[in-house]
């Protein structure tokens, strides 16, 4: 093993001469399959790299095993790996041809730092290319950026903020990379510092004001002592600063706040012993990071008191809205696994390489071991805490958070993502914008952030966020079902305040055309749980009375892009005379159950009957109108049938095949050019069915959509009717 970097001879041949970015060299590396599988047995970082990119493994330590996991890898006999560097833009449309020459005479006389400009100005990334000449379609291409290690004569210049959390941040995450092994290292906890006051420091994502909070929760678990305990904060005096935690219960069982301990956890304090891992992580987390005070809802809850669990509920925006970090025990099924775990840090942290193209002994270059949206996904998004429907809202109104995962740690605020691989975050690296990654949190700044939503277009930057957050939501897991509208009810009470309107079990009534838009969710088909839950919880003409993925129908982004590529102008308005009369829920609490609701609209409505065409269609009904096609289908007839538009079902096993529905038009979509009408347009509207106990009201079961002019008319003569929806 070569001594600098941790490469391998093999590795550190590649950057023994300059390498000229206009004449796109091809090196060898000169390994057979078994010294190259010996070398990354003993540590050379880059082979790690290459074996991780091309062959799909990476040494973890986990205790479910797996040919991932025990280091079988598919490398074939006949290695013959080859390398060449180039260059290419973030914009993949764009040729970087023209800049090679530019960067190559940068990369030889340029500091890191002037390079790492050059690339910023450009939008260009370097990239070195690995392949294996016996396989040659197979080839990825890894990001190498410069290390900047900022000398006195660099600080004492003018210098961004960007730039001197980079310098700092990239040099401290390749300091004692052997001390390194778990998530707990020292490194980790001043990387989590650094990266906290940068975002108080530079940052306008924060929610409220850190220096003086306005509101505490009830109660807190005070960690200065040896013994963690519970506090009133009405003792306190003054508001204090605090972290909240955010776990899975899993089926192991959570020490808890009960009226018969109450008193005994705030005087002789709560027993580390009988707390699980991932509490007593969190406790050592506050502490190393200078707090005082941490939030725990099995804690700070009185778990046996529903009038407390009640009042508290109530809270949970201004719980996690207020705290100064959340920390997120990702990986952790339950409070048995932590929030710490070993790992293989050189399969972490980037690995760090001589200057390719000017040998000199104190310039590095940085290759990154997988894009960070891939990172994200693996450990983030398919993490166990991911898919739990009542963190969702814990993640995204915390001003910060910080996801501990099974082999690093990942920051998440209104204006950064970053993990230990990207530790200046995701877009300090150009890379192609398919590569980017945003962790949740820019979804509801969008909503929060008067500047955001009025750049995107008011109306249409609250649609499209708010259908984000259904989304995720709508996908997440519910123990109790009944707990559908509480699980969001923080996210919709903090929306509201911002955004104003009324907010009705799930749907926003800021306008009526707005509004009238919302009423075309539907759940994805793909989605097999979908069902309709045997108590009532919410009225049939919200999303929240179905469980499953939901799609809020926002206007189709590839209409826009045609709309600004042709100059034309799309409009979206009420249907044939439809009229929104009024809407409104029953409600038990602000944001919380409800126990009915009405819907009045006025409309043209057609009738037919529901004929099942595909299980796997996003639309898998269509209409069938007997007047239209000739006798009503019984399974066998001669002539073949029409279809009239495309229906989409909520729950398919509520419904038999060729019922009799109520199609009622609700938005029509117009497309203008030079102010005359294109002939371009849709329409989409609501499936209705009587309700079994008032032949008066209608429930909703569906959507359809079509822009075929022959469906288009058939629903245009249809007859004026006022519709009781529930």
């Amino acid at each position: 093993m070569a001594s600098r970097d941790l490469l391998c001879y093999a590795c550190a041949d590649i950057f023994g001469s300059a390498y000229d970015l206009t004449k796109r060299e091809i090196l060898p590396i000169n390994h057979t399959k078994w010294t190259f599988l010996a070398s990354v047995k003993e540590g050379c970082r880059l082979c790690k790299v290459i074996c991780q990119s091309l062959y799909g493994w990476i040494y973890v330590q986990s205790r479910q095993r797996t040919p991932r996991d025990t280091g079988v890898i598919d490398v074939p006999d006949d290695l013959l790996l080859r390398c060449s560097f180039d260059t290419a833009f973030r914009n993949p449309d764009e040729r970087s041809d023209k800049f090679a020459k530019l960067l190559s005479v940068e990369v030889k006389k340029g500091t890191t730092l002037q390079i790492h400009h050059v690339l910023q100005q450009y939008n260009l990334s370097i990239r070195m290319n690995v392949w294996n000449e016996s396989a040659p379609d197979k080839q990825v291409s890894l990001i190498i950026h410069p290390l900047l290690r900022l000398s006195i004569s660099a600080l004492a210049a003018p210098m961004n903020a960007d730039i001197l959390l980079a310098g700092s941040l990239e040099a401290l995450m390749q300091s004692k990379l052997t001390e390194q092994d778990q998530t707990a290292s020292e490194e980790n906890f001043e990387l989590i510092s650094r990266w906290l006051k940068n975002c108080k420091e530079n940052h306008a994502c924060a929610t409220f004001k850190d220096t003086q909070p306005a509101w505490s929760p009830s109660r807190l678990v005070d960690v200065s002592g040896t013994v963690p305990r519970l506090v009133d904060t009405s003792s306190l005096g003054l508001k204090v600063p605090y972290l909240a935690l955010s776990h899975c219960w899993g089926g192991h069982k959570v020490i808890k706040t009960t009226m018969e301990v109450l008193n005994k956890f705030k005087v002789a304090g709560i027993p580390p012993e009988k707390c699980t891992a991932t509490f007593n992580d969190a406790f050592q987390i506050t502490r190393r990071l200078g707090h005082q005070y941490i939030w725990i809802d099995s804690l700070c809850i009185i778990q046996d008191s529903a009038e407390d669990w009640s009042e508290e509920a109530r809270s949970m925006s201004s719980v996690y809205g207020y705290s100064t970090l959340n920390l997120i025990a990702a990986h952790a099924r339950d409070g048995r696994d932590g929030c710490f775990k070993k790992r293989d840090i050189h399969s972490v942290r980037p690995c760090l390489v001589p200057n390719p193209f000017r040998p000199v002994a104190n310039e590095s270059f940085i290759v990154y071991p997988m894009r960070m949206d891939k990172i994200y996904n693996e450990q983030v998004r398919n993490s166990p805490i991911y898919r739990r429907a009542w963190i969702l809202q814990e993640r995204l109104l915390s001003p910060r958070s910080v996801y501990f995962g099974k082999e690093q740690i990942f920051w998440a605020c209104g204006e950064m993502e970053a993990c230990e691989a990207f530790p200046s975050g995701a877009n300090y690296v150009p890379t192609r914008p398919h590569n980017e990654v945003s962790i949740d949190k820019r979804g509801v700044q969008q909503l929060l952030n008067p500047r955001v939503r009025m750049a995107q277009g008011e109306a249409q930057g609250i649609a499209e966020s708010w259908a984000r957050i259904v989304k995720m939501y709508s996908s997440s897991e519910l123990t109790f079902p009944a707990d559908k509208l509480y699980g969001l009810s923080g996210i919709a009470e903090r929306v509201q305040g911002h955004i104003g309107g009324e907010y009705l079990a799930g749907l926003w009534k800021n306008t009526p055309e707005a509004f009238l838009w919302s009423l075309l969710w539907f759940v994805d088909s793909h989605d097999k749980g979908r069902s309709r839950p045997p108590a009532y919880r919410a009225p049939s003409w919200t999303w929240t009375s179905v469980d499953g993925t939901i799609e809020l129908t926002t206007p189709d982004p590839a209409w826009r892009q045609r709309q600004a590529a042709i100059r034309a102008k799309v409009s979206f308005e009420p249907a044939w005379q439809v009229k929104l009369v009024s809407a409104s829920t029953e409600k038990t609490a602000n944001y919380g159950m409800v126990t009915g609701g009405m819907l009045v609209v006025t409309g043209s409505f057609k009738t037919a009957q529901l004929r099942l065409i595909s299980e796997e269609d996003v639309f898998g009904y269509e209409f069938f109108d007997a007047e239209l096609f000739g006798p009503c289908f019984t399974g066998q007839t001669e002539a073949p049938l029409d279809k009239l538009c495309s229906c989409h079902i909520d729950v398919p096993s509520e419904i038999e095949n060729m019922t009799v529905v109520t199609c009622l038009p609700i938005v029509e979509e117009k497309e203008q050019r030079d102010g005359h009408l294109t002939g371009l347009s849709r329409s989409h509207g609501l499936i209705l069915q009587v309700t079994p106990n008032d032949p008066k009201k209608h429930m909703r079961i569906g959507h359809f959509a079509t822009s075929l002019a022959r469906d288009r008319k058939w629903l245009s003569k249809g007859e004026e009717q006022l519709f009781l929806i529930v």
